[in-house]
């Protein structure tokens, strides 16, 4: 069962708006975007299963700002590109923060061939470079489980968003319970080539969210068995149906992980 929400919710941008231009600031450290941004970490989601993660990421995203007037949106250590075609097709003007230079290697073309609508960035990912309520949405993913101030980040995010935010997050309440058990398991795996992980409750990522002036106001697991378990099965139709069915028998809601998860602001 594949999904497409491009189709319904694809709009051509009605201006071109003046984006947020960056403030000065001292050289921002190095962080966990790099990683993701490399050719070795785009690796890992090749091929039909890779594809599959992708396409299941990529419509809890769309899913979550199904409904936005696609305006001004911030990539938060977005340099792996994975859903910044979607974006920039469906009207978003994409701005995409890295910590390095080479943190924007995955997009690019994108900003090469889209230069009105698609711009990199680079900055303090704990400190952004930009005013308070910069953008319409602020989002990011396959960062917070890195990232050594992870509460930072999210403040900044809150920050920097007029209307909400998109993050996510491996779920304690899932498989990851016994991470500390299985870790090792799922770095022989995969050849060593996971890095470690923070794994949160709910209830903390909601409390941070609290301080900040924001509520929850969407949540989709994506997975019912690890990512990890899907690439040793290697076969994409198996994992669609095994995760199809856990969705009908209504597992992946209560289990599931990652989380996507919608935050807007309190006076939203």
């Amino acid at each position: 069962m594949a999904f497409d929400l491009r189709a319904s919710t694809r709009v051509r941008p009605a201006r071109i708006h003046t984006p947020a231009q960056p403030q000065p600031q001292l050289p921002p450290k190095p962080g966990p975007d790099i990683e993701t941004a490399s050719n070795a970490y785009r690796k890992r989601f090749a091929g039909a299963v890779g594809a599959f993660f992708l396409e299941m990421q990529t419509h809890a995203l769309l899913s979550c700002l199904l409904g936005a007037a696609p305006l001004s949106i911030l990539d938060v250590g977005g340099g792996h590109g994975q859903y910044s075609k979607d974006l920039i097709e469906m009207g978003w003007n994409l701005t995409v923060l890295g910590s390095s230079p080479e943190a924007d290697l995955q997009i690019r073309p994108l900003t090469r061939e889209h230069p009105r609508q698609c711009r990199f960035v680079c900055g303090d990912l704990e400190h952004f470079p930009f005013p308070d309520r910069s953008f319409d949405f602020v989002i990011s993913f396959r960062l917070l489980s890195h990232a050594d101030h992870w509460q930072t980040i999210l403040s900044e995010m809150t920050r920097a968003a007029r209307t909400g935010i998109v993050v996510d997050y491996p779920n304690r309440r899932s498989f990851n319970i016994a991470y500390p058990l299985l870790f090792k398991l799922k770095r022989a795996l995969e050849n060593d080539s996971t890095r470690t992980f923070t794994v949160f409750k709910d209830s903390e990522v909601e409390q941070a969210l609290h301080k900040c002036g924001f509520h929850v106001d969407k949540r989709v697991p994506q997975f019912l068995l690890p990512m990890v378990c899907h690439r040793h099965f290697g076969n994409e139709r198996l994992s669609r149906a095994l995760e199809y069915h856990f969705r009908k028998a209504h597992l992946t809601q209560v289990w599931g992980s990652p989380i996507v998860l919608k935050a807007v602001r309190d006076e939203a």
